[in-house]
């Protein structure tokens, strides 16, 4: 994302207005300005077609640092070439370098990945006493409690709630003597 106050190079395309086809060569005609925040001002730089058989009619032009003042910015501009338009680029500025973190994601990005992180957290930091009455049998309550509130008699598996004798739910164990007790669980 672009960032206020840092250079930007933009893409443009200019058109033939007499038969919608791309207007090739003719950067030398472009006559460009940035607006910022809705002021109009001039580019110091020059356009360049970017490659006039492989993208025809599609020109760049490198916005300085200092041109690029705004929060809302855009490049307009007007060719000499007669029956020739230039489309118009907008972007958004970030307003503050101090807003991008190392990974160079925006304030946004990295609040969403922080929310995320909180949801994580609170998830595996919740008591499964809170949710142990709704949770169905294959969910992460299960896994918690069969390993700290369960017993096994015979061929059946409790697994209690956290006060240690409601059932939360009970399994059938497969056993077989001349292997590990259980070897499998129904």
């Amino acid at each position: 994302m672009p960032v206020k106050g840092e250079a930007v190079t933009v893409y443009y395309q200019a058109i033939n207005t007499n038969d919608g086809t791309p207007r090739t060569g003719d950067s030398a005609n472009h006559a460009l300005r940035v607006i910022n925040d809705g002021v109009l001002s001039t580019i110091a730089a020059s356009p360049a077609e970017v490659d006039a058989t492989n993208a025809p009619g599609i020109y760049r032009i490198t916005v300085a640092a200092g041109e690029n003042t705004g929060v809302m910015s855009g490049v307009v501009g007007k060719s000499s070439t007669s029956n020739t338009i230039l489309s118009p680029v907008q972007w958004t500025n970030e307003v503050n370098v101090a807003q991008i973190d190392a990974t160079g994601r925006g304030v946004i990005e990295t609040a969403i990945e922080n929310k995320k992180n909180d949801v994580a957290d609170a998830v595996l930091g919740r008591n499964v006493s809170n949710v142990e009455a709704t949770a169905p049998v294959h969910t992460l309550a299960f896994l918690i409690l069969a390993h700290t509130e369960s017993s096994v008699s015979n061929t059946v598996w409790t697994i209690n709630r956290t006060d240690g004798s409601t059932a939360f739910t009970t399994r059938t164990l497969t056993l077989d003597s001349d292997a590990d007790p259980v070897v499998g669980i129904d």
